[in-house]
Parts: structure tokens; C-alpha cells; sequence
């Protein structure tokens, strides 16, 4: 094997080194600092900045470590699986000199390393919540970025676990509120989503059940259980 390619498989280990030994000290940080109980209302601060005054916090959790991350790695250790299977069958020299056809490994990898870096600097100000008139999701890297979504505005709402998850015994749920993508002639949604949270079908039927009692405040049925007034004709339509 060439001086060179051994000289870029050691770049690549000595960088994997580098994120394994990242992440191990900051799950023992994590591991042993004090967690703040859910569902503890007084004790949660990490939405405060964007909360309305009549506004209660619901449920406050962060994505579990070991899978929000093992996720993330093990899809970008099965690109480069992947990559080497073409390179080789393809004959490819990419590391030899950097010519147009060395973008089609550059681009994957350097896409991995920035989404798996990403992940890794932002994930103590990683938190999902929410409350009696909302969805929230925070992250962050330099700052904190809030992200929030009203429950009239989600239209479909999904629970689902890859591989990792599962070992872990956690998931991820998903909301969709209209937004898509167009990719190759084919019109792709695009979801928000709470990745690798415990418990997760338990916060998907508390978050379902809210969210269809917000609808029907907004849209109330005869003799609806969740208002304290009849439809009548004479009801304003805006």
C-alpha cells in the first residue's frame, strides 16, 4: 500500500481517536453532574428566555449520549465503507493527486466530520421540551437557538427507532408542519425532531393527546369535552 494512503488512514484514525476520547469525557462529566428531575417545573430553566408567563412547562429532556452519537457515527462509517468499495472498484487515485473525480470522497467526508462535529459542540445546550401551547427544541454552538412549533401548526406526527436506538432502548419522534424539499423531481418532507429521547412512545401519546386538545380549542365539535361551550350557527368563520 502506498506511503500515501497510509498517511491518510492515520489522519482519519488519529481524528476518530480524537472525537472517541471527546465524547467518553464528556458522558463521565455528564454521567456525574447532578441531572434535574423531569416534570420538575420550579427546577427547569433551559426554555425560560421564550416562555410566555401563562405558559407551563410540560416535560424537559435531552437526546441520551451514547445513541445521539453512535447514530451519527455509524452513518458516516458507512459512507466511508462505502467510498473505499468505489474508490477501489472504480480505480480512483483520489489521494495520489486532487482532481475533479477526488470531490465525489471529499465532499461525503467532509460532511460527516462537520455534522459529527456539530453534534458533539453542541450538545450540552441540546434540550427538547414542551408546554400546554407548544413544541420547543434548543441548540446551539456559540449561542442558544431556539426553535418552537404550535401545535395548531404540526400536521403529522410520527415515533420512530433506528438499530442503535433500539439497543439503547430509546427513539426519535418527528414532526412535520409543511415544509418540504424538491430532489430530483420528487417532493420530500422535511421533519422536526426530538432524536433519541427515553421513553419516547410515552411522550409521543402525552404530546398527541395535548395536541388534540389545542385543535379542538381552536376547532370545537358539539359538546366537545375539551371547551366549555356548545358550536352554535351564529359562531364566527375567519
Amino acid at each position: 500500500m502506498p506511503s500515501i494512503h497510509m498517511a491518510a488512514i492515520t489522519i482519519f484514525a488519529y481524528v476518530l481517536f480524537m472525537y472517541i476520547n471527546y465524547a467518553t469525557t464528556t458522558y463521565y462529566y455528564l454521567s456525574h453532574t447532578p441531572m434535574i428531575t423531569p416534570f420538575d417545573y420550579n427546577s427547569h430553566t433551559e426554555f425560560d428566555d421564550i416562555l410566555d408567563d401563562d405558559e407551563r412547562i410540560m416535560w424537559v429532556e435531552r437526546p441520551q449520549f451514547a445513541p445521539y452519537f453512535l447514530t451519527e457515527l455509524s452513518s458516516g462509517l458507512g459512507i466511508l465503507l462505502v467510498l473505499y468499495i468505489f474508490t477501489n472498484v472504480s480505480n480512483l487515485n483520489i489521494f495520489n493527486a486532487l482532481t475533479w473525480d477526488s470531490w465525489f470522497v471529499i465532499i461525503p467526508i467532509g460532511g460527516f466530520v462537520w455534522n459529527f462535529s456539530r453534534r458533539m459542540l453542541s450538545y450540552s445546550n441540546s434540550y427538547y421540551a414542551y408546554t400546554d401551547k407548544r413544541v420547543m427544541i434548543r441548540s446551539g454552538i456559540q449561542g442558544t437557538d431556539y426553535q418552537v412549533i404550535e401545535y395548531e401548526k404540526i400536521s403529522i406526527m410520527n415515533v420512530k427507532a433506528n438499530i442503535i436506538e433500539r439497543l439503547f432502548g430509546v427513539g426519535t419522534i418527528r414532526f412535520f408542519t409543511g415544509k418540504t424539499y424538491v430532489y430530483e423531481g420528487t417532493t420530500k418532507k422535511i421533519y422536526d425532531q426530538w432524536e433519541s429521547i427515553p421513553n419516547h412512545h410515552d411522550v409521543f401519546k402525552s404530546v398527541q393527546k395535548i395536541m388534540r386538545e389545542r385543535k379542538n380549542d381552536y376547532n370545537p365539535l358539539p359538546y366537545s369535552p375539551y371547551t366549555n361551550r356548545k358550536s352554535t350557527k351564529n359562531d364566527s368563520v375567519e
